[in-house]
């Protein structure tokens, strides 16, 4: 799912799904958001500006896989969702609101609202991959609770991350420093990784220290290619049943 302004011909032709996807044998989807007074297309995920709005993109993106799930003949228990910011923010907003039908979220520089923060309590918790950089000036690592951006108040990146490794019940956690493949990015990845020894749900989260609102691999952080890596997570996730937490 695309960013805030973004589309679904921005997500196809800059960060490598449809390659991957030829390559390893997956359907990937890139569906567009609605247009809002300011002809951006958005994912209702509760931004100030879109308070008045009424549009349902959990309906939207869940009848969306049902119907690609039929045509196609997919399993339903291996559908996942990524996006970038915006479409990230949707990531974390289905996992909250729809998470049977989703078997684990890849956000990138995306968050959680304080509304949809404060009420997270999903009957089957989705296994998350993150990427953050810790000097995103958009979607702020420590948050923006004061709403001084006027997106409308969000939880810091440590606090989201922290909340889904504690609905999955992780009961361990483990950091790494990633190599530094490309000195000349003007940042390094931390792998903080929560996981437990009683169950298969994991969190991984790819903090990009120094680095900004981007997609990893593709634009700022070189280091890492977050779209194998995010596929790698979810054929992970798809090797094993969906447990009830």
């Amino acid at each position: 799912m695309h960013g805030y302004g973004g589309s679904s011909e921005d997500m196809k032709r800059s960060y490598g799904w449809v390659e991957l996807a030829d390559e390893q044998g997956f359907v990937v989807c890139f569906p567009d958001g609605t247009i809002d007074e300011k002809n951006n297309q958005f994912w209702n995920v509760g931004y100030a500006m879109h308070s008045e709005s009424s549009v349902d993109d959990t309906g939207f993106i869940v009848g969306l896989t049902k119907h690609l799930e039929k045509k196609y003949d997919l399993d339903p228990h291996r559908t996942f969702a990524t996006g970038l910011s915006n479409g990230g923010d949707m990531s974390f907003l289905l996992a909250s609101h729809a998470p049977e039908h989703f078997a684990a979220i890849g956000p990138v520089v995306g968050t959680m609202m304080e509304t949809l923060y404060s009420e997270c309590d999903p009957a089957f918790p989705c296994p998350v991959i993150a990427f953050n950089g810790t000097d995103d000036r958009i979607t702020k690592y420590a948050g923006d609770m004061a709403n001084e951006d006027g997106w409308g108040p969000y939880q810091s990146t440590p606090r989201v991350i922290e909340l889904w490794a504690r609905l999955n019940k992780t009961t361990e956690t483990t950091t790494t420093q990633l190599p530094d493949v490309d000195t000349t990015d003007g940042s390094i990845v931390e792998l903080e990784r929560h996981w437990s020894h009683e169950h298969n749900r994991e969190v991984h989260f790819y903090r990009v220290v120094g680095g900004g609102h981007d997609w990893p691999g593709a634009y700022g952080n070189k280091d890492i290619e977050a779209t194998p890596t995010i596929w790698a997570f979810f054929e992970a996730v798809s090797t094993s049943t969906k447990e009830s937490p």
